[in-house]
């Protein structure tokens, strides 16, 4: 049990830090963080590259090979242009929203009661909110 709550103070803590330095320092730590998933993308392709070659008998030993270069690949491209993947973040941030509040609109919808109507106004709105937000990037 003490284990547990050390680490619930440590991720508190680490996600504490992590949010005062991306409130500091925006953009340089979203380049960062894309070039460090562009890192973890190119080793998970060395590592899958590295179980293809040491599992001799495995069915899915030809998936290892083209995961492994589709990864490195992936990773190299990441790391040497991380503009667009930060290019992306607002995109996934969208859908997020947006699954978000359909499936909470949904499941307020399928309670007995009919579900409340605020909930169902608020989800709507992060829906439509998200959409605006994407149209506005796209404009010139």
């Amino acid at each position: 049990m003490k284990s547990f709550t050390l680490n619930r103070v440590l991720f508190s803590a680490g996600a504490l830090l992590l949010g005062i330095i991306l409130l500091i320092w925006p953009s340089n730590s979203l380049y960062f963080l894309a070039r460090f998933i562009g890192v973890f993308l190119a080793v998970g392709g060395v590592a899958a590259g590295v179980m293809y070659f040491q599992d001799h008998d495995s069915a899915l030993k030809s998936i290892l090979l083209v995961m492994a270069l589709v990864m490195l690949i992936c990773g190299a491209v990441i790391f040497l242009h991380p503009e667009e993947l930060i290019k992306l973040i607002p995109t996934i941030l969208g859908i997020m929203i947006v699954t978000s509040g359909r499936l909470l609109s949904f499941r307020e919808v399928s309670t007995e009661d009919g579900g409340s109507l605020l909930s169902l106004l608020l989800s709507r709105s992060a829906a439509e909110s998200s959409l605006l937000t994407r149209r506005s990037d796209s404009l010139p």
